[in-house]
C-alpha cells in the first residue's frame, strides 16, 4: 500500500510539473439574463398627470469627425455594432422586440430600421465631466447615444456605441411607454389609458444628473479585443 501511494504521489507531482490540464472551474450559478443582473432603477419620480407638452427641438446635430460606426438589427433581435471595416465592435440580445427607438438626445428613429450610423467619437465617451452640466439644454451632450424600449421586460437599454457600453435601466411599472426628451429631464409616458371614463396618462421625471452613474460606465471604453474574429466563429487561440 506504500508503494503504491508513493507511486501515485510521484505520477501527480510529475503531472504538475510539466503543466498538466487544470480542472476546470465550476460554472458560474448566475443563470440570469444580462439586463436582469446589470439593471439599475434610476431615481423616477412621479410627475402631476397631463396636460403635456412638447419639449423644444434638439439643435441641429454636428457632422460626425471621422468614420462613422453601424449599428444593425438583426432578424434574431439581436443588436450589432461594426466599425467602418466591418468588424464587430459588440453584439447583445434585447429584451424583447425593438418598440420605440431614440438615438442622440431624442430624434426618435423607425422602430423597424435595420441600420443606423453613429459617431465613434462622442462628448461622453471622451468622459463624464465633458458633459454640459451647467449648461440649460443638456441634450446635445447625448450624441451618440440609442435609447430603446422594447415589447418584454420594462427596461430602457441605452447603448453607447462609441465605447461599446451598455446600460440597462429598470422603469416604473408603466404599459405602452415613450420617452421625452427635455432639455433639463428625462420624461418617461404612458401613451394611452382610459380610467373613470376619461383619459389619464401617468407620467415620471428624471432629471439628467440622477443618470450620472450609468452615464460613467457608459463613457468608460471597452476592453480591446481581437479584432479579426468577428467572423470566425471558432478562433484558433
Amino acid at each position: 500500500m506504500r508503494l503504491g501511494s508513493r507511486v501515485l504521489t510521484g505520477v501527480l507531482l510529475a503531472a504538475a510539473a510539466f503543466g498538466a490540464p487544470a480542472q476546470a472551474p465550476a460554472p458560474s450559478r448566475d443563470k440570469r439574463l444580462p439586463w436582469e443582473a446589470a439593471q439599475a432603477m434610476p431615481p423616477w419620480q412621479a410627475a402631476p398627470e397631463g396636460p403635456f407638452g412638447a419639449p423644444p427641438p434638439l439643435p441641429e446635430p454636428v457632422p460626425p469627425a471621422g468614420r462613422a460606426l453601424h449599428a444593425r438589427f438583426e432578424p434574431d433581435g439581436s443588436l450589432r455594432i461594426l466599425d467602418h471595416r466591418g468588424v464587430l465592435r459588440l453584439k447583445i440580445g434585447l429584451p424583447g422586440r425593438v418598440a420605440r427607438m431614440w438615438k442622440d438626445g431624442g430624434r426618435e428613429v423607425e422602430p423597424g430600421a435595420s441600420r443606423l450610423d453613429l459617431p465613434a467619437s462622442t462628448t461622453l465617451s471622451k468622459g463624464a465631466s465633458e458633459l454640459p452640466w451647467g449648461m440649460a439644454d443638456f441634450r446635445p451632450g447625448l450624441e451618440g447615444l440609442l435609447w430603446i424600449l422594447d415589447d418584454g421586460e420594462r427596461i430602457l437599454t441605452v447603448v453607447h456605441p462609441a465605447t461599446a457600453r451598455v446600460q440597462y435601466l429598470a422603469l416604473p411599472p408603466v404599459s405602452d411607454p415613450e420617452l421625452v426628451f427635455w432639455p433639463d429631464h428625462l420624461e418617461l409616458r404612458e401613451r394611452a389609458g382610459i380610467e373613470a371614463g376619461r383619459q389619464r396618462q401617468r407620467r415620471w421625471s428624471l432629471p439628467w444628473p440622477g443618470l450620472l452613474p450609468q452615464l460613467l460606465r457608459l463613457a468608460q471604453p471597452a476592453k480591446e479585443g481581437r479584432h479579426g474574429t468577428a467572423f470566425q466563429p471558432f478562433p484558433k487561440d
